[in-house]
């Protein structure tokens, strides 16, 4: 029986598996491939999935190209990771849906749609951006603590550099002087299509987990990239 399963082996591989299993329930297919684990995930996905992308593309500071860089999977990961309720709060500030000036006016909860620490209009971006009062001293104590952190991962220095040194001129607004290393060009071009707010908003494309996995790998690390 062992020999004839071997000499079937080779023809199982090369012909279509089969489809159906005696007393299965319903089957479910995604672009041509039956959906065995994680079904109701992958249902959300096939299902939402454009529609949430094409709101991407509609928003004026993500080039419509870059969405399809994004490391959906990694931010899958991630937000599975945090309690409901920051997933919520994330969610809410990404899109700019949230207790805000702009939208508390909007909600005839406030009378202006006014900063209350300086005075500008105030919208979700400008939560990240604020430069009243305190907010340099919150901006530097969070870099720092991601400088930290990053060292903790293990996190190729040269990447680490460069998050640090993007974010610091996205924040201030003075932009980045900085040629990045040949072998991090490409992910510096590909991160730039989607923006440094949305980086700091958790949009990493696929290419840093790609970099770094190398680096774990020279250190001979069980970490995933």
């Amino acid at each position: 029986m062992d020999l004839k399963a071997k000499s079937y082996l080779p023809i199982a591989q090369s012909q279509p598996r089969h489809f159906d299993i005696a007393g299965e329930p319903w089957q479910v297919w995604v672009k041509g491939t039956k959906l065995m684990k994680r079904i109701q995930s992958n249902i959300y996905s096939a299902v939402q999935g454009v529609d949430s992308k094409q709101y991407w593309h509609t928003k004026k500071d993500i080039d419509p190209s870059g969405v399809q860089l994004v490391d959906w999977a990694a931010i899958g990961r991630a937000m599975r990771t945090i309690p409901r309720n920051r997933r919520v709060f994330v969610m809410k500030h990404v899109s700019g849906m949230c207790g805000v000036g702009k939208f508390m006016k909007r909600w005839k909860e406030w009378p202006t749609d006014s900063c209350p620490r300086c005075g500008e209009p105030e919208d979700s971006f400008h939560v990240w951006c604020c430069k009243g009062s305190g907010t340099e001293e919150l901006w530097l104590k969070a870099i720092a603590e991601l400088e930290s952190l990053l060292s903790k991962l293990d996190t190729d220095p040269t990447l680490k550099f460069l998050i640090v040194t993007y974010l610091k001129g996205w924040w201030t607004g003075d932009g980045i002087h900085y040629e990045a290393p040949r072998k991090c060009q490409e992910i510096v071009q590909a991160q730039q299509m989607v923006g440094w707010r949305r980086f700091f908003e958790g949009w990493l494309v696929q290419a840093w987990s790609a970099q770094q996995q190398q680096y774990y790998d020279i250190l001979k690390s069980p970490r995933m990239g």
